[in-house]
């Protein structure tokens, strides 16, 4: 078993090599998931659905203030019997019929709609998991996938750099005891370094296949992520502020605001559907002509323009029921917003003490790690100047540093894995996520 124990560590583990630094070219989790976003098949299938709920808003807004035209024309032909001879009747006309008034029912039905087309944008960008192919769960498959590949990759490259502390050594060496557990360690690790670059073959597909577009092998490592988002919530660092954005870009608690501007419409045009009366001007041109095949000349004929006015009043045995339940669900709606809102304060709020606390402790991991991984080169540079063989008691002593810098920089990367995911929900939550990951849509004014 090599110097730097897997037994050690815990079982999830999540570590990566001091300084370790990427080439500029390097892909931002924002940009990955700004790809996701953007490109991912399901997602231009909700823009396009969401489009259609806005174009039958608009039909239905159009067929309110216009009036309803009909052109009609026809020819009947009929065969009584032999004894009788058979006719036909010819008749076409024009007619529009308007109506003047209904209590606002059709034009409430259609702020319905309008407000129902914008929840449901509102529900395909947002995290409700109860939506499947969201943006935000997009987003988030996105995300759980960067954190298990960042994670394994820092894993890599403390594995390889045990390799090059031990084969350094080895040459130092001469205690056959010493070489054998150096050499079985090198092997050890080499074997958790090829294990973890066939993990990182196949969750980079992954990446791939959640972004649909063909990523750059460099990704951003946790600490880079880090530094991106606090710039990114920068603005943000007064919780208050936080909050009233989130109420502003917060899609899931848009979605509850939309929905209850829907009920709220649609409960004014229920009300004046079942209380109002309908009046409805109709006019109209039209003419009818009848004849017998055996006469060849009109019997009968009509023509020449009409004006009505029809009025209905609708009556209904069930008109407290529907509503009372027309008013319940706008009382349901304005507690699921409650609720919402709640739910955003609660993440926020909360977010934000935990996240001090995780910044404060990833502080003071780093020290440690740092700290530790001096020890290590200290005490091989050491031997190195001062051309002193490594005896198997140097060995385990080395073994030990390794295992306790593994350790600090095990804790140091969960403390900073932790703060990630928090900043990340905190972007969630406040409804700046898609602004940071470059996707850009027109905002959904809540006015």
């Amino acid at each position: 078993m090599g110097l730097f124990n897997r037994g050690f560590l815990p079982t999830v583990v999540i570590c990566a090599v001091t300084g370790m630094t990427l080439p500029a070219s390097a892909i931002s989790l924002n940009e990955i998931i700004g790809d996701a976003v953007t490109h991912n098949p399901q997602q231009q299938a909700n823009d396009l659905t969401v489009q259609s709920y806005k174009l039958d808003a608009d039909g239905t807004r159009k067929d309110t203030v216009y009036p309803q035209i009909s052109i009609s024309a026809g020819d009947t032909r009929s065969q009584l019997n032999q004894n009788m001879p058979g006719g036909n009747i010819t008749n076409a006309g024009i007619s529009a019929s308007e109506t003047v008034y209904d209590g606002h029912a059709a034009i409430d039905s259609v702020k319905s709609l309008d407000w129902a087309a914008k929840a449901q944008q509102a529900l395909y960008e947002s995290t409700d998991p109860y939506v499947p192919y969201t943006a935000g769960s997009v987003a988030q498959q996105v995300f759980t996938l960067y954190v298990s590949w960042a994670s394994i990759r820092a894993q890599r490259e403390m594995d390889q750099t045990v390799i090059d502390f031990l084969s350094e050594v080895l040459p130092l060496t001469e205690d056959s005891k010493a070489v054998a557990l150096l050499k079985s360690s090198i092997q050890s690790n080499k074997d958790q370094v090829n294990a973890s670059d066939k993990t990182l073959a196949s969750t980079f597909a992954d990446l791939c296949y959640y972004s649909f577009t063909k990523l750059p092998k460099d990704i951003d490592s946790l600490e880079q992520t880090d530094q991106q988002m606090k710039q990114d919530l920068e603005p943000y660092q007064n919780m208050q502020k936080a909050i009233r954005t989130a109420k502003q870009r917060n899609y899931d608690y848009l979605a509850r605001l939309y929905q209850l501007k829907q009920t709220i419409y649609q409960d004014m045009a229920t009300r004046a559907q079942l209380t109002r009366p309908v009046v409805t001007v109709n006019v109209g041109d039209g003419w009818t002509e009848s004849r017998t095949f055996e006469a060849g000349v009109p019997i009968t004929a009509s023509a020449g323009p009409y004006v009505g006015i029809q009025v209905t009043m609708p009556i209904s045995f069930g008109l407290r029921d529907h509503l009372q339940a027309s008013h319940y669900r706008v009382l349901a709606a304005k507690k699921q917003l409650k609720q919402q809102e709640a739910d955003f304060t609660y993440t926020i709020e909360s977010t934000f003490r935990n996240l001090n606390d995780v910044d404060a402790e990833a502080t003071e991991y780093d020290a440690t790690k740092e700290a530790d991984f001096e020890l290590i080169t200290n005490f091989i540079d050491e031997h190195i100047n001062a051309k002193k063989e490594f005896s198997y008691n140097d060995i385990t002593q080395l073994s030990g540093l390794l295992n306790n810098w593994g350790g600090s920089d095990m804790s140091y990367l969960g403390a900073l894995s932790q703060a990630v995911t928090y900043r990340y929900n905190l972007e969630v939550a406040i409804g700046i996520l898609f602004d940071s990951a470059g996707y850009h849509r027109n905002r959904l004014s809540s006015n």
